[in-house]
């Protein structure tokens, strides 16, 4: 098992005061990029993004490492819960190629990133918010069934 790593300090009544300043304003001039981010928990953030106007409207390369290098620069090391258009097989090269494990990516309807920081209770923390999501994903991966009992 790898080593449990602590929650940042982050101020989870105004989760977007936690953003670093370059995604508040990098991708502005109406360009859709974060339409919603929170910390649900200790330990985790529920990062919920525009559809296909992320992809249409910048490369996905640039969006994805930008995204991902200012997060891993703020918050240091998590593993990825990569969902919907960001779950693909190719896209997941991206993420690994900043540093960041890419647990699994479910296809589910929304394009959504679940960060956290264990293994063991990934899970625990995707059912707690998005308990239909869990089901799918079990469903499509009955191995990970063990990380939930």
């Amino acid at each position: 098992m790898g080593r449990i790593l602590r929650p940042p300090d982050l101020a989870l009544e105004h989760p977007n005061a936690s953003l670093p300043q370059k995604l508040t304003s990098a991708w502005s001039d109406g360009v859709p990029t974060i339409q919603y981010f929170s910390v649900v928990m200790p330990g985790a953030i529920y990062l919920n993004l525009t559809g296909s106007g992320v992809a249409s409207d910048m490369p996905i390369e640039r969006f994805e490492t930008d995204l991902l290098r200012d997060y891993q620069e703020k918050l240091g090391h998590y593993h990825a819960y990569v969902d919907g258009h960001y779950g693909s097989e190719d896209d997941a090269d991206i993420y690994e190629m900043v540093g960041w494990e890419v647990l699994t990516g479910s296809k589910c309807a929304d394009n959504t990133v679940l960060i956290y920081y264990q293994e063991v209770n990934g899970l625990a923390t995707i059912k707690k918010h998005m308990p239909e999501m869990v089901e799918d994903y079990l469903e499509e991966n009955p191995w990970a069934r063990a990380e939930m009992d």
